[in-house]
């Protein structure tokens, strides 16, 4: 609470000061281990913090066999939930960076990664795709 008195008291001052004072909405700062973060980042972690809980939960994976025209109960142990859990961490963390990036800015740098590393995506799915022998340009006409 100190730290949303003291940071209104500054916007307060810039105010009385003459500057002009732009906010973003929802810019409430949290502090989570020594890194500020916003209202919309902290509400995203948790959105990811379900997800995990989610997968880590124990259900039956069936998947369909046209051979037998049935489904097929296959082995989801907890320890390949838990490797789907890491896998989607690196990526829900950097889902929270962008969002908390997105409302405090100066974020250049991030955008370029962001755009480079889309741009990467798009050409391993290209590449993956024309050569995996299963689909060809005739296929499109």
């Amino acid at each position: 609470m100190a730290k949303s008195f003291k940071r209104s008291s500054l916007v307060g001052s810039a105010k009385r000061a003459g500057r002009t004072v732009v906010e973003a909405p929802g810019a409430a700062w949290t502090a989570v281990k020594g890194i500020q973060m916003t209202s919309p980042a902290v509400v995203a972690l948790v959105g990811y913090a379900i997800l995990v809980f989610i997968v880590l939960l124990p259900v039956d994976m069936y998947t369909y066999d046209d051979k037998t025209d049935t489904y097929i109960k296959q082995k989801y142990s907890f320890g390949y939930r838990l490797l789907v859990a890491l896998l989607l961490l690196f990526p829900f963390l950097l889902s929270v960076y962008s969002v908390n990036c997105m409302m405090v800015g100066h974020c250049k740098l991030w955008s370029w990664v962001v755009a480079l590393l889309t741009l990467l995506w798009a050409i391993v799915i290209v590449v993956t795709t024309f050569s995996s022998g299963s689909f060809s340009l005739d296929q499109m006409m």
